[in-house]
C-alpha cells in the first residue's frame, strides 16, 4: 500500500495503512506491507541512472533493493 501525506483526510486509507504498519511490525504483512512515497520516488531515479533499456516491472522487494531500503 503506498502511503502518500494528503491535503485531505482519507480515513479508509489511513486505517488500513496503521493496520498493515501494525501487520507489518509482527511480520505478517507480506508483501501488502505499506511504504510511502518517497521510498518510490528514489526507487525510480534509481532505476532511471542504472539506465537499463526497455520496460521493466519491478515487484515490491525490488522497490525497495532500488531505493537503498531494508525490505
Amino acid at each position: 500500500m503506498l502511503h502518500v501525506n494528503r491535503e485531505q483526510s482519507r480515513f479508509g486509507e489511513e486505517a488500513a495503512y496503521k493496520v498493515l504498519h501494525l501487520l507489518d511490525k509482527v511480520g505478517l504483512a507480506g508483501k501488502y506491507r505499506p511504504y510511502v512515497d518517497r521510498v518510490v520516488a528514489q526507487a525510480m531515479v534509481n532505476a532511471g541512472i542504472a539506465a537499463q533499456p526497455g520496460v521493466h516491472t519491478y515487484t515490491l522487494g525490488k522497490v525497495f533493493e532500488l531505493a537503498g531500503r531494508k525490505r
